[in-house]
């Protein structure tokens, strides 16, 4: 089999490739490249032959913010800021956060909205990782209990942009159903 094509102008597989088929289920026919799908472990997009040609994992991005609120609200109401000022940077315990742009004045609900990096810098810094990491693991079916909190940056990890977090797409699906 040839090994599966990466279209560089998006970073995605070329179209007709399945992304993920469960564990130990043989590929659809006709088909020679798939993911396999498992928790705690990289999953990747392999060629007919095995071979790793891409990880389909990636962090969790914006989608943590919501767990960040999420906790907020349910047991760290005291760090909910009213009216927290996005200029469009800020420093967090001495790291640079920034912003796509300066969203001005907003509330927990406008940050969710606009996805401001500052506001949940600022608001999730003070919960402690194993709490966010509990709520998204419930969310997300997936567990971190692998992750020591001496690995995770306390300032990117409410923003959702921990490299040590990272989701798999079905755990991504996982998470959508629960929204739903």
């Amino acid at each position: 089999d040839a090994p599966a094509q990466l279209n560089t102008e998006r970073g995605k597989p070329v179209e007709g490739i399945v992304l993920c088929a469960p564990i130990g289920k043989p590929a659809p026919a006709g088909v020679a490249h798939y993911a396999y799908c498992k928790e705690s472990t990289q999953t990747a997009l392999l060629s007919g032959s095995g071979q790793t040609l891409a990880t389909l994992e990636a962090m969790p991005g914006s989608t943590m913010k919501l767990v960040t609120a999420a906790v907020l609200l349910s047991q760290y109401p005291e760090r909910i800021v009213d009216r927290y000022d996005c200029r469009g940077k800020t420093t967090v315990q001495g790291q640079q956060v920034t912003c796509p742009k300066a969203h001005g004045v907003v509330s927990l609900t406008q940050a969710i909205a606009q996805s401001c990096n500052g506001y949940f810098a600022h608001a999730g810094t003070g919960i402690p990782a194993a709490v966010l990491l509990q709520r998204a693991g419930l969310w997300w079916n997936k567990s971190f209990q692998h992750l020591s909190p001496d690995v995770l940056n306390p300032v990117w990890l409410p923003v959702g942009l921990e490299p040590h977090v990272t989701l798999t797409p079905t755990q991504a699906l996982h998470w959508m159903q629960c929204l739903a």
